[in-house]
């Protein structure tokens, strides 16, 4: 189970199981666009619920205009956004 290139959502967690909900995301299911990458996991996130997300080190190795902050971290921000059926939002160029 290779799990270098993945991008893992867990939920549900408590003080004996850090990650009992996980849903992983693979390369194959993201699209890189611009400064962003969009998740596409095959499980749908359930509304309401709180995600810890775990970015593995070579998913992302250099995307140009992206630079580590201060503490040798990638700042990133994430939103779940509800499927209704069509994609309206132009690609961000």
């Amino acid at each position: 189970d290779n799990r270098s290139n993945v991008v893992e959502l867990c939920a549900n967690w408590t003080n004996t199981d850090v990650c009992p909900t996980r849903i992983i995301i693979n390369q194959s299911d993201m699209l890189f666009v611009g400064n962003k990458v969009i998740l596409n996991p095959r499980t749908n996130l359930w509304e309401g619920w709180t995600y810890n997300v775990s970015i593995q080190r070579n998913v992302v190795l250099n995307f140009h205009g992206i630079r580590v902050n201060g503490t040798g971290f990638w700042p990133y921000s994430f939103t779940v956004k509800r499927e209704d059926g069509s994609d309206r939002i132009p690609p961000e160029l």
